[in-house]
């Protein structure tokens, strides 16, 4: 599928990505309502994840890392993946600070355009982060892509 990528939703996209990029985005889920959203989040990863190990699981749009330490114990190996340098230093010192018991890798990438081969993906999660890319159609496709045929996908999304 070829898309064209609409003016207006790549100005969003760009004005999305500064706001987030400047937002104190770590400290704020450190706060009431950032534990009482992560914590509504994590129970809805446990009703829906699969309870088998996978053997690689990647947390796409990871940010500051609030859900690798939640994923770590639930996977063999875990990548986190973001397209915001600071948001990984964040996920970096925690990594450091609170070393997961599993080989933890974090990337710097789109989720419009995945670093890894295809079919190489036993688990995908995903909370909201579609909603904040331009082309949404383009990394739907790339974790299909990435994705093995009889992978998990764990998507939070709230807004279209």
């Amino acid at each position: 599928m070829s898309t064209t990528l609409d003016p207006d939703k790549a100005l969003l996209a760009q004005r999305k990505a500064r706001f987030w990029e400047e937002t104190n985005y770590d400290h704020a889920f450190r706060g009431s309502f950032g534990r009482y959203m992560t914590e509504v989040e994590a129970n809805a990863l446990t009703r829906v994840f699969p309870k088998v190990k996978p053997a690689l699981l990647l947390d796409l749009g990871c940010g500051h890392g609030r859900f690798l330490r939640w994923l770590a114990p639930r996977a063999e190996k875990l990548i986190g993946l973001d397209r915001s340098w600071r948001l990984l230093g964040v996920a970096k010192q925690w990594e450091a600070s609170e070393p997961p018991r599993v080989p933890c890798e974090l990337v710097w990438a789109s989720a419009q355009d995945l670093p890894f081969a295809s079919r190489t993906v036993d688990a995908i999660t995903c909370v909201r982060v579609v909603q904040h890319l331009p082309d949404q159609d383009k990394a739907y496709a790339e974790i299909r892509r990435v994705l093995k045929p009889e992978g998990a996908l764990v998507l939070v999304q709230y807004n279209w």
